[in-house]
């Protein structure tokens, strides 16, 4: 996918305006909230009810909002929804998940 398919930098110009340090700061926000989400999904990767793995999925679709990736936060709304299901499941979702954010985070990298 090409940066502006993954992110709308719109987003983050309507919160940062035309301040570089702003919008410096509010990606690095992104980056430790996707981390420590990233991180609390992996750890959670397990069958049945987990409310870890459904409030981490649902913290990085906020994140993901935050930078304007409608591709990250479509498939973190999607996992928010696994409530209850298999480990398989949710290794699947966490694959496509880590797929994005690095995507995502490369488009970054490569918008700013």
């Amino acid at each position: 996918m090409t940066a502006e398919c993954l992110i709308d930098l719109s987003c983050l110009k309507e919160y940062a305006g035309d301040d570089p340090d702003a919008l410096r700061e509010m990606v690095e926000a992104f980056y430790g909230t996707a981390n420590d989400s990233i991180k609390t999904l992996e750890d959670n990767i397990s069958d049945g009810e987990n409310p870890h793995w459904t409030n981490a999925a649902h913290k990085l679709k906020g994140a993901a909002g935050y930078v304007g990736s409608e591709a990250l936060k479509n498939i973190c709304s999607n996992a928010q929804e696994m409530e209850n299901c298999s480990r398989e499941e949710r290794l699947v979702a966490y694959n496509n998940i880590k797929k994005t954010y690095l995507e995502v985070s490369d488009a970054l990298k490569e918008a700013l």
